[in-house]
Formats: structure tokens, sequence, C-alpha cells
């Protein structure tokens, strides 16, 4: 918590420190806006994604870019892993991609796409502690109340990732999520990114013993 990344219209990317109050670094490199930014567990890399549809590792330590991605519509959203293996970028399509987080090279392999896409940009992408459950959430549109979704995957096969659960229909302004009839864990949601670790476990702890149960089952059924 003493580093702090912002991304502004200027298609500069910046790193300020908390405690001094004052800018440490700044990353040039886009050609649009930044829409999203993600530091590695480890703190050594900042991630930005942008309206150029590119997505930028940078060094922490030489001030450089690492490497990038291409993707085929604006980056909306981005996270990576706890162990740094991996990097899940959003779309403004709707899509979510997988890559692999080769710090050690200038290029990034796909690993795979999440087979089912939103209707509107995606707009969060979080890994839960485990590694092998991945949140993902669109914004919805104002000329349809029922396109706003959360899915949560279970990507320990991240060439086959599979949907255990999908939630809709939240965006109602005159009710709360919870007045919705949904579980009150989904109400943080939207404070994955913001939530300390603690708080993200104890988030995650419901929705992965329902993702395992469900994994168990399909399990069970394919056996027999």
């Amino acid at each position: 918590g003493k580093l702090l990344a912002s991304g502004s219209y200027d298609n500069s990317v910046r790193v300020w420190s908390v405690e001094k109050k004052e800018q440490m670094r700044i990353f040039r490199g886009h050609w649009q806006c930044i829409c999203c930014l993600c530091f590695s567990w480890c703190g050594t890399y900042l991630i930005s994604g942008s309206e150029d549809t590119k997505v930028a590792v940078w060094s922490m330590e030489t001030g450089k870019m690492n490497g990038y991605i291409s993707t085929a519509a604006v980056v909306t959203s981005v996270t990576c892993s706890r162990g740094n293996e991996r990097i899940v970028i959003g779309t403004g399509d709707g899509r979510v991609h997988i890559y692999s987080f080769l710090t050690q090279h200038t290029s990034y392999l796909l690993l795979g796409s999440l087979p089912a896409t939103h209707k509107t940009p995606v707009t969060t992408v979080a890994y839960f502690p485990s590694g092998d459950i991945l949140v993902t959430g669109n914004r919805g549109s104002i000329f349809e109340t029922k396109t706003q979704e959360v899915m949560v995957w279970d990507v320990s096969d991240v060439e086959n990732p599979k949907l255990q659960l999908k939630m809709n229909d939240m965006l109602n302004p005159k009710m709360s999520l919870h007045d919705c009839g949904l579980p009150q864990w989904i109400s943080k949601l939207k404070m994955l990114h913001r939530s300390s670790e603690d708080e993200f476990c104890g988030l995650s702890e419901d929705v992965y013993k329902q993702c395992v149960r469900k994994r168990q089952r399909t399990n069970s059924s394919v056996v027999e």
C-alpha cells in the first residue's frame, strides 16, 4: 500500500509514493488513454491496458516496458495471478483472455480464452487467492437492465475453463444487490481490487466451496 498507480487521458501511466505524496515514475508508450492498471503480486511489474488495444508490462526497477500484448478490442480490465504466472485481460467486446506471464521475455503466450462472452465490456477480472478460480464482470447497458453479469470460472485447466456460477439481473437502480436476493458477498465483487487480503479471502470462501462442490459433482458424473 505504499505505491499508487494512475492512468491518464494523456496516455501516460504514473506511479506515486503515498507516503511522500510525490510522483516516482512515469511510463509512456500507449497512444490512447489508459483504461485499467494492475501491479504484479511481487510488486516488480505494473500492467496497463489502454484504448489502443494494447496491454503493456512495465518494469518498476528499470522504468522501461518489459513487453506488450496486442488484443482485438479496447482493453477494459486486467489482473495478474498471485504467482505472476498468468495475465488475464478483459476487453470491450465482452471477451476474456488468459496469457502466460513470462517476465524474462518480451513475448506473452495466449493460453486460452473463456468460452462465454459478456454482452458489454468486461470491467472486472479477479483471481481468488487459490489461483484456480477467476471472477469476471461487465457493466450494464443503460438500454437493457439485464446485461450486467458476474461469472465465476474454474480455470485450473486453463485450456478448458469451466463456468461454475453465473449471476445477472443485478442492474436495478432502485434496489441494492442484497435486495435482489443475491448472496451478500456478491455486493463486494466491485471492491475486489481494493479489498485487503483478509477481506478477499473471506469473500472467496463461500464461492470457492460452491465451485469445489460443483467440480466434484462433475467429476463424479464423468466417472459413472
